[in-house]
């Protein structure tokens, strides 16, 4: 939406009319009457002329403003659009209708009003070190290579190593810092963390401006208030809110991690699984003795894991079905939301089970190559690159950008 500045060179009488109210007597003006706003002739009055987005009588109207502002009498440059609302700072603010011609390649090259514009007509908010205005980075429109579902917002991984995250943004956890150029990604409750292709992890939204770490981490998980990694070497590193214990890592090598609400479980490199953290009555954090894990999920009170076999082994609370896999020996991919959980086979054919209130385990036919769990919804990576989720839209978490 275009906005121009009109309170610059506006005595104060003349700044009422812009404002809706004409100068001296407090009634309400009329767009396009005498010594009311304008923004061309053409909205003026018959008879009227419109100077500094003001209309006037001929004898009566003032020079010309200074260059670079408009002075109304022309429909070169930028056409107008609908009429729109002038605000209390002084500027107007009109739709884009109308406004896409005297455009080469999306800059105006009519009139010079001191802004860069962008192809839709908005002003392009990026300044150059002297002041002007320069154009902004193009789109990025990279393949996706993995999504994160986490509570109630999703982010995802493009093939170019940026980031991008849509849903709710109460804890800032959609704000993807500049410059990141991430290798892995996910998404818990109110935050969200990556690890950057240059190595460490960084981590935004609730509690994320304490989290970063340095060195060089294969995995990164994040659940309701804490998140681990797995370092090079194996070794897990957790953070944020432990006082179940949940971040209180054991020493020794890990293959897999996976950060639960309030437990977080892991696969050494034995294959044998661990948890640490809170244990509800069902033994959620109580792995089954004897099974050899590939991979592993902690979900809200319940956790998955994949055996060597490639069937799925779960524990902990069954109250909507989530401790209740379904059978098969072909599992690839596993992932844990809330009090619902998802596989993908070796086909890229996803099953989930669970809660399924929200629809968020009910998968779309088709392959996936990625898959994800959140809160009340659930998304996946097409192998042609795109991302679909399906479940709660609330906060427009299952609505992912092209």
């Amino acid at each position: 939406m275009r906005s121009f500045t009109i309170a610059a060179f506006l005595s104060s009488a003349a700044l009422a009319g812009a404002l809706g109210w004409s100068a001296g007597c407090g009634e309400p003006c009329i767009y396009g009457a005498e010594g009311c706003s304008c923004l061309l002739d053409s909205v003026c009055d018959p008879g009227l002329v419109c100077v500094g987005y003001l209309c006037w009588s001929p004898e009566d109207a003032p020079e010309a403003p200074p260059d670079g502002t408009s002075t109304g009498g022309t429909d070169e440059g930028p056409s107008a659009g609908t009429d729109g609302g002038v605000y209390d700072d002084g500027s107007y603010s009109g739709d884009d209708e109308g406004y896409d011609e005297g455009y080469d390649e999306g800059y105006n090259s009519e009139v010079d009003d001191g802004y860069t514009y962008s192809e839709d007509g908005g002003p392009i908010t990026t300044t150059s070190d002297d002041g002007g205005g320069v154009p902004p980075d193009p789109p990025d429109t990279s393949a996706w290579v993995d999504v994160a579902a986490g509570g109630r917002h999703t982010c995802g991984l493009r093939e170019s190593g940026g980031v991008e995250c849509w849903g709710a943004n109460d804890n800032g956890q959609l704000y993807v810092p500049d410059g990141i150029d991430a290798a892995l990604v996910d998404a818990g409750s109110t935050r969200t963390c990556v690890v950057p292709a240059s190595g460490g992890v960084r981590c935004w939204g609730r509690g994320g401006a304490t989290t970063p770490v340095n060195g060089v981490f294969v995995v990164v998980t994040e659940g309701g208030g804490h998140g681990c990694t797995i370092r090079g070497d194996g070794d897990v590193l957790c953070w944020g809110a432990s006082g179940q214990g949940q971040a209180d890592a054991p020493a020794g090598g890990f293959r897999d991690v996976s950060a639960g609400r309030v437990h977080t479980c892991g696969v050494r490199d034995t294959g044998t699984a661990e948890c640490w953290g809170a244990n509800g009555a069902d033994g959620f954090a109580t792995p089954p003795a004897g099974v050899i894990f590939k991979s592993i999920a902690a979900g809200d009170d319940f956790s998955c894991g994949i055996g060597e076999n490639g069937n799925l082994v779960c524990w902990g609370n069954d109250d909507w079905g989530q401790s209740s896999p379904p059978l098969g020996n072909d599992f690839v991919g596993l992932t844990a939301g809330g009090t619902h959980a998802c596989a993908h086979r070796s086909s890229g054919a996803v099953v989930c089970w669970g809660s399924n209130y929200a629809g968020q385990a009910l998968a779309p036919s088709g392959a996936f190559a990625r898959i994800s769990a959140g809160g009340r919804h659930s998304c996946g990576v097409r192998p042609s690159g795109t991302i679909e989720c399906w479940g709660s839209n609330s906060q427009e978490q299952s609505s992912p950008p092209p």
